[in-house]
């Protein structure tokens, strides 16, 4: 919302600047009860970046914004990664202090270059486009195709996390042949698997910008909802394969669903709505992980997950076909111009 009525530089730099504050003090926290504020701090400067972020890349690439989420999001990705690296590194070499510490004062340095670029005009800072653009149905498609993104987002995001979750125990149950028993395997396999799918995001990406946005977020769909009833009952190096096009499938489709979304919501409340739409999402983790609970619970088998998964999948594809036609081939996602129907 603050981003909204401000800019949207300056609340990534917000909250890269609370995030290194918050991360310092941590590290020189001296109870359970500081460290836990501390955190709550740095989650709180950090939940400012996908309302704030993803819009403010989709305005700064018009002509290629689908391979601009794309790359944002395949660097997302590897931050998590070199994030695990990196506090490893420091504890073992200095101590846990300084896993909060060095990361928290580079933190500060990029808010404090950013806000000196953005005083000095060097980051770009669009202005809004026209409020009321209204693909399709006008006012009712928008609401429409804003309910029905959020709908399948955010089973986009239940499969996501319970596929994450089962996934590690699946392989050590169903591959315990084919990789000796080695835990060591299991490890290197997710591994594997979630690094390279990330490379899923740039197929999507491309895809967005070179069909309809639509079609692109049909297409990973259908990629998604066969192999959700593959993975059910495969073992070997087809339940990898499986698991692998499951996660490409995943990524693939963000930049789609991002695009959309932001083509169906008043561009000038974009801070606010994806605020909502993130909070969404993150909560399918933890009923990804009650759902997962309950079926293994009640029928002891990792089948029925990717069944009853795959049944969500079948919705999905009928939310996706309901959308409202929208334009999106190498068009601003919050152009004010309708396009021709698909």
């Amino acid at each position: 919302m603050i981003a909204d009525r401000w800019t949207r530089g300056g609340m990534i730099a917000v909250s890269f600047l609370g995030m290194g504050l918050a991360s310092i003090v941590s590290g020189f926290a001296s109870g359970p009860s500081s460290i836990v504020l501390a955190l709550a701090v740095i989650g709180i400067f950090a939940a400012i970046y996908h309302p704030v972020g993803i819009p403010w890349v989709m305005r700064l690439a018009p002509k290629n914004p689908g391979k601009a989420l794309a790359i944002n999001g395949l660097f997302g990705g590897m931050g998590v990664g070199v994030a695990a690296l990196t506090a490893g590194g420091l504890i073992d070499l200095v101590s846990w202090r300084a896993a909060f510490v060095v990361p928290g004062l580079v933190s500060l340095g990029v808010g404090a270059v950013m806000f000196a670029m953005l005083r000095r005009g060097r980051i770009a800072e669009p202005g809004n486009s026209a409020p009321d653009s209204q693909p399709g149905e006008g006012r009712s498609g928008m609401l429409r195709g804003a309910l029905l993104i959020l709908a399948t987002g955010f089973v986009g995001g239940l499969v996501y996390q319970s596929t994450q979750a089962v996934a590690p125990k699946m392989f050590e149950v169903r591959l315990e042949a084919f990789l000796d028993g080695s835990t060591a395997g299991v490890g290197a396999v997710v591994f594997a698997i979630y690094v390279m799918a990330g490379l899923g995001q740039l197929v999507g990406g491309w895809a967005a910008d070179r069909f309809s946005w639509k079609r692109a977020y049909l297409l990973a769909w259908c990629i998604h909802m066969p192999m959700l009833w593959f993975a059910a009952s495969a073992g070997g190096p087809f339940l990898i394969f499986a698991i692998f096009m499951i996660t490409v499938a995943g990524t693939g489709a963000i930049p789609a669903e991002a695009l959309l979304f932001a083509r169906y919501t008043p561009e000038r409340h974009h801070g606010l709505i994806f605020g909502f739409r993130y909070v969404l999402a993150l909560g399918s983790a933890p009923l990804a992980i009650q759902f997962i609970a309950f079926v293994l619970e009640r029928t002891g088998e990792f089948a029925w997950i990717y069944w009853m998964l795959g049944m969500a999948g079948c919705l999905t594809l009928i939310g996706i076909l309901l959308l409202p036609p929208v334009s999106g081939r190498r068009a601003s996602p919050i152009e004010a111009t309708p396009a021709p129907a698909e």
